[in-house]
């Protein structure tokens, strides 16, 4: 399963792409989102609004790279009054990466 979701691949047969493009560059895009699986059809967007609980995935992940952050500029012996600014530089560098991860997580968790 953790596997999948690092591929970006379809919860039910684990062939289908979720996004249209993947690779090393789709990292960091944003891409659109395929409707159905290609492989076995399965429909990713049950009903509107079925990604409202993603938001909750995305939330974790910005808490998980936030405490990272904090623990490695902490190792690094960096002044206090730019930490704040060093904490939300990595949330908002990595939010296609939370954007795409958060939806396939709650795919999968779903």
């Amino acid at each position: 399963m953790i596997s999948n979701i690092l591929k970006k691949k379809c919860p039910v047969c684990q062939k289908g792409n979720i996004f249209e493009k993947s690779g090393l560059f789709g990292f960091m895009s944003i891409q659109k989102m395929n409707k159905n699986c290609p492989n076995c059809n399965h429909r990713f967007e049950k009903e509107p609004g079925f990604f409202f609980g993603a938001m909750y995935i995305s939330y974790a992940l910005c808490i998980l790279e936030a405490a990272l952050s904090f623990l490695i500029y902490l190792s690094l012996g960096i002044d206090d009054k730019y930490l704040i600014y060093l904490l939300i530089a990595p949330i908002i560098f990595l939010w296609p990466f939370n954007y795409k991860m958060s939806r396939v997580i709650w795919m999968h968790i779903i």
